[in-house]
């Protein structure tokens, strides 16, 4: 079991339909497939065992969620929004790691031990990096297998690790959506923050209904 089955089964029903960002240039479901496979051969030959996200919204969400369970690592969104030191130390806990990073990001975590760091930018035009792409359903099928590590704000200590396995998020999805039951014309504008579950959730479940996620970089009522 692993999340990548649901994204493998909208890409196949859906392939031409747009599944992130815009109408006009998003990326389709045959696209996030693609995207997501080229990640995982990235990952898997730089040996990372985290794929770490400090950014934003954006599209490189879901190919960062569903590139690491390919690769059988866990995707590691973690809080932009902490104080330098902080984010620094919380990055250093993942090493060795793939870094998913807006531009401030690519700052402020420059010089940590054993995390490679790649922009956001970067990302999009090369999920590759210069590897061989994943093959077709090669990815591990340990429902046990973490794939989600969110780090908690707790009263007293450093964060915690709140560890989610693709058992957990599989049959959360299967039990509460329907598949493909979201119209072409439907989207979810995503707003809350990638190191919140509610992200985690959203990802998953409107990429299997085949409702176009929006992000959202910053909310603004």
């Amino acid at each position: 079991m692993n999340v990548m089955m649901l994204l493998e089964m909208a890409a196949t029903a859906m392939s031409d339909r747009v599944a992130v960002g815009p109408l006009d240039g998003g990326l389709t479901g045959d696209r996030l497939m693609g995207d997501a496979a080229a990640l995982a051969g990235r990952l898997r030959a730089s040996k990372a065992e985290h794929l770490v996200l400090c950014d934003e919204p954006g599209a490189v969400l879901p190919v960062s969620l569903f590139g690491a369970a390919w690769a059988g690592v866990p995707y590691v969104p973690i809080n932009y929004r902490l104080a330098d030191d902080d984010l620094r130390r919380l990055a250093e806990r993942t090493a060795p790691a793939l870094a998913v990073v807006d531009p401030s990001g690519a700052e402020r975590l420059a010089g940590v031990d054993g995390l490679e760091i790649v922009e956001r930018n970067a990302l999009s035009d090369d999920p590759a990096g210069g590897a061989q792409p994943a093959d077709l359903s090669d990815w591990p099928m340990d429902p046990d297998a973490a794939a989600v590590l969110l780090y908690t704000s707790g009263t007293s200590g450093p964060p915690k690790a709140a560890l989610l396995r693709h058992r957990h998020l599989v049959s959360y999805v299967f039990g509460t959506v329907e598949f493909a039951s979201a119209g072409p014309d439907e989207a979810h504008i995503m707003a809350v923050p990638p190191y919140h579950i509610a992200s985690v959730a959203a990802q998953l479940s409107q990429v299997y209904s085949g409702r176009r996620i929006v992000p959202l970089p910053k909310f603004d009522p």
